[in-house]
C-alpha cells in the first residue's frame, strides 16, 4: 500500500483522516473495507475461528489490479506481496495457505514471478483477475504457457474478476457490474481455457464457479491426464479442507474468496 502513495496514476493510494489507507483502483472506483483488509493477519485469524473456519486461503484478488503498472514494477510489487504470503504461511502452517499473482501483462515475466512464488516461497496457488484491460483479454497464444506451466505445477488456479473487465463500462450500476458482468467475465475466461487448447495442453481436472463470481479451477499435469485421470467434481459445501498435499493445509473445495 505504502508503494501506492503518491502514484499519478492507477492503482494509487492516499492516507484518510485517520491514517486509514485508501485505494484507489480506477477513475471514481474504490477498493472498499480497506481497513478491514489491513488489519493484522491475527486479528483475521480470530475472526475465523469465531465463525468456525479452519483455514484462511490468503489471496491478492484486486489488490493484483497491476496491469496498467509496467511490467518490471508489477513483478517487483508482487514479489513483495510473496514475499509476506509465505511468512504468513510459515507462521500459521495449519491455518493459512497464499496465493500469487502474476503480472500477466508480460508472460514471460509473468513465468519467473510464478517459479519463484511456488517452488522456491512455497505458495499453494496461483489467483488472476480474468482480463488484463477492456482491450486485452487475459487467455491469448502467449499466454498460454503460463497456463501451461500452472498446470506443471500441479497447484489450484483461482480467476477473481476485475473492475477494469471488458464489459464493464458496458454496465450503469455497481449490481449490473458486479452481479451479471463479473460472472460473465470468470465464465468466459473459463471457457477460453478449454476452447482456446487449454484442455489438451493443461487438462482441467474440476471447476466450480461460485455465486461469488470466482471461478476455481484445478490444472492437473499432463502426464495425470495421460494416465486416464478424468475429470472430477468436487462439492461446494465441504466444512472441512481435504489436504492432497499433506503435511501441509489444502485449499478448500469451495475455493478461497479475497483476502
Amino acid at each position: 500500500m505504502e508503494q501506492f502513495i503518491g502514484r499519478p496514476e492507477f492503482p494509487r493510494a492516499e492516507r484518510g483522516a485517520d491514517g486509514e489507507y485508501i485505494l484507489w483502483l480506477d477513475e471514481g472506483v474504490r477498493q472498499p473495507l480497506m481497513d478491514r483488509l489491513a488489519a493484522d493477519l491475527n486479528g483475521h485469524l480470530a475472526h475465523a475461528a469465531a465463525a468456525g473456519v479452519d483455514v484462511l486461503v490468503l489471496g491478492p484478488a484486486t489488490m493484483a489490479e497491476v496491469f496498467r503498472l509496467p511490467s518490471v514494477e508489477a513483478a517487483e510489487l508482487l514479489d513483495h506481496v510473496h514475499v509476506e504470503y509465505a511468512a504468513a504461511q510459515r507462521a500459521h502452517p495449519d491455518r493459512a495457505v497464499a496465493l500469487a499473482a502474476l503480472p500477466m501483462q508480460d508472460p514471460s515475466l509473468a513465468l519467473k514471478v510464478l517459479d519463484h512464488a511456488v517452488s522456491e516461497l512455497d505458495l499453494r496457488g496461483v489467483s488472476l483477475l480474468t482480463t488484463i484491460d477492456s482491450g486485452r483479454p487475459m487467455i491469448t497464444e502467449d499466454s498460454l504457457r503460463v497456463f501451461g506451466r500452472i498446470a506443471e505445477m500441479g497447484v489450484p488456479l483461482v480467476l477473481h474478476p476485475g473492475f477494469r473487465s471488458a464489459t464493464r463500462f458496458g454496465t450503469r450500476t455497481i449490481r449490473e457490474d458486479a452481479g451479471l458482468s463479473w460472472v460473465y467475465q470468470t465464465s468466459l475466461t473459463a471457457l477460453r481455457l478449454i476452447d482456446e487448447g487449454v484442455s489438451t495442453r493443461s487438462p482441467i481436472s474440476s471447476s466450480c464457479i461460485r455465486i461469488s463470481a470466482e471461478c476455481f479451477l484445478t490444472l492437473p499435469s499432463a502426464s495425470a491426464s495421460s494416465a486416464g485421470a478424468g475429470p472430477s467434481t468436487r462439492s461446494s459445501t465441504t466444512s472441512r479442507p481435504t489436504s492432497s498435499l499433506t503435511p501441509r493445509p489444502a485449499i478448500p473445495a469451495t475455493g478461497p474468496a479475497g483476502a
